[in-house]
């Protein structure tokens, strides 16, 4: 069809081409000579044929309607032959990037990450020397990697994990897993609408994990590193808590205001100072805690809660001694008499043994947004427990012959100066052994082993990055004077942090 059309529309052409005189003869003819004159007839001389203007328009106008009629039609013919020509085969669709976890599909992957570098350049207890108990260096006047961390995040419908590895400088360079957990969550998709504020992190009606985790105690030991104000926990939650990660399994939600969490763990958390999350008995710790999330009027947030902890402590069995004959100068007249000899005899050897230990604590928050300015906020929590030091005084009822008790208590303020800085201080106390003597001669005197810190710091934001200069008045109640009796030593210290969260 379209090679007829193409054939038609080419003769046309050529008859255009054409001069006027062919039209009459075929291509190809030869016009006859005309005949030779006689001799009786004189030739008349040849007269140009008349020309004819008129009919040469019309045959000109005709054949271009024609060749206009004719790319109409061809026209007409390509277009129902692209309507009923099959349609071309597909391109190939470009190939799909590199995913995370190839092979699996619809899981969301998170990478984030800490960087915390401190500059200790006040520490009053630092010294040029090496410890002889564990030779270690005393300088605490030094650069710090404090934290080094990198957390890989993965969602897929109701399942999520988490994983988290931690590297520091802080005794010696280490690097460790310091989360992983597995989670399923039953999310509450009316969060927003309940709690008026869609920006904030929703809180699933439950949640079920297992593995490595923070610690669910109070609101301080489970506050992100990177969302405290202060450079550390407080004194008391150091002392009970360590690095507040330990491994167990935990429930936790809320439901409108109000929030509970419920956990059985090892007991043996990161940073203390005997197993190092290596449970030594059998028996798991059990937390909970219930409390309060709501705004109480507008630009007013009130947080609150109670936490508790019970369960075993651990005491290591000891090998058998010899008698030992020891002197004690009871009169102080430095002169050796009968009467202050003393033997101490031997003992076999002992199995190792647990303790009872608890803790109880309150904690509460109020934020008021302060608009054109930024938060204040203001926080304050309690301790009391029993046997539960596992990071600075560890406690051993079982070796001391009796119970230790501790009592904590933190109060801090915040204030937010525009976006771009905060200034706070706190104020924490904790004594680990409220019954703790000293023996003076021959008495036992009551001992006061309370660690005060005053904290002053200054942080100057812009995200993701921090700033921090802060100033710790500590008073360390391990101390000894010149005379070998029990002390407060002062033990001030200024730090420079510089952090990086993304």
């Amino acid at each position: 069809m379209i090679r007829g059309a193409v054939f038609v529309t080419a003769a046309a052409l050529g008859i255009l081409t054409t001069p006027g005189d062919a039209f009459a003869q075929a291509p190809g003819d030869v016009t006859a000579a005309p005949p030779a004159p006689s001799r009786e007839q004189a030739p008349t001389p040849a007269v140009a044929p008349p020309t004819q203007p008129t009919e040469d328009a019309s045959a000109m106008g005709a054949m271009e309607a024609r060749l206009r009629r004719l790319e109409s039609e061809l026209e007409a013919v390509k277009r129902a032959q692209a309507e009923t020509a099959p349609a071309p085969p597909p391109s190939p669709s470009p190939a799909p990037a590199a995913s995370v976890t190839p092979g699996v599909a619809g899981i969301t992957m998170t990478l984030s990450g800490l960087l915390q570098t401190d500059l200790v350049l006040v520490r009053q207890s630092s010294q040029e020397e090496i410890s002889p108990a564990t030779g270690d260096a005393l300088n605490e006047k030094r650069f710090v990697l404090r934290r080094a961390r990198l957390a890989m995040h993965a969602e897929k419908a109701f399942l999520s994990a988490t994983f988290m590895l931690d590297g520091n400088t802080v005794k010696a360079p280490a690097f460790r897993v310091i989360e992983g957990w597995l989670g399923a969550t039953w999310t509450n998709p009316n969060f927003a609408t309940e709690t008026g504020h869609a920006e904030r992190k929703t809180v699933p009606y439950l949640m079920a994990t297992v593995g490595l985790m923070r610690i669910p105690f109070g609101t301080e030991v489970i506050e992100p590193d990177r969302e405290r104000s202060f450079l550390e926990r407080s004194t008391a939650a150091r002392a009970m808590f360590g690095n507040a990660f330990d491994l167990g399994a935990r429930l936790h939600g809320g439901y409108r205001f109000l929030r509970y969490s419920v956990a059985a763990m090892n007991g043996a958390p990161l940073g203390e100072s005997q197993f190092q999350g290596r449970d030594p008995n059998e028996n798991r710790d059990l937390l909970a805690r219930v409390g309060v999330d709501t705004d109480v009027a507008p630009r007013v947030r009130f947080q609150a809660g109670v936490s508790g902890v019970t369960g075993k402590g651990f005491h290591a069995g000891s090998l058998p001694t010899k008698d030992v004959l020891t002197w004690r100068d009871d009169n102080e007249n430095g002169i050796v008499e009968t009467t202050e000899l003393h033997v101490t005899t031997g003992a076999p050897a002992t199995p190792s043994s647990s303790f009872r230990r608890f803790l109880v604590g309150a904690d509460a928050r109020v934020i008021v947004g302060i608009p054109h300015v930024g938060d204040s906020t203001l926080s304050a929590e309690i301790y009391r427990g029993k046997n539960m030091d596992r990071a600075l005084v560890v406690s051993d009822p079982v070796a001391l012959g009796r119970d230790q008790r501790q009592t904590g208590v933190g109060v801090s303020v915040t204030q937010g100066i525009t976006p771009y800085a905060l200034v706070g201080a706190r104020y924490d106390r904790y004594n680990p052994d409220a019954d703790a003597t000293d023996a003076r001669g021959a008495k036992l005197v009551p001992l006061d082993r309370t660690f005060s810190t005053l904290t002053f710091a200054v942080a100057a934001l812009y995200a993701p990055g921090r700033l921090i200069a802060q100033y710790d008045i500590l008073r360390n109640a391990l101390g000894r004077a010149t005379d070998g009796s029990a002390a407060t030593l002062k033990d001030d210290t200024f730090t420079l942090r510089a952090e990086l969260a993304f």
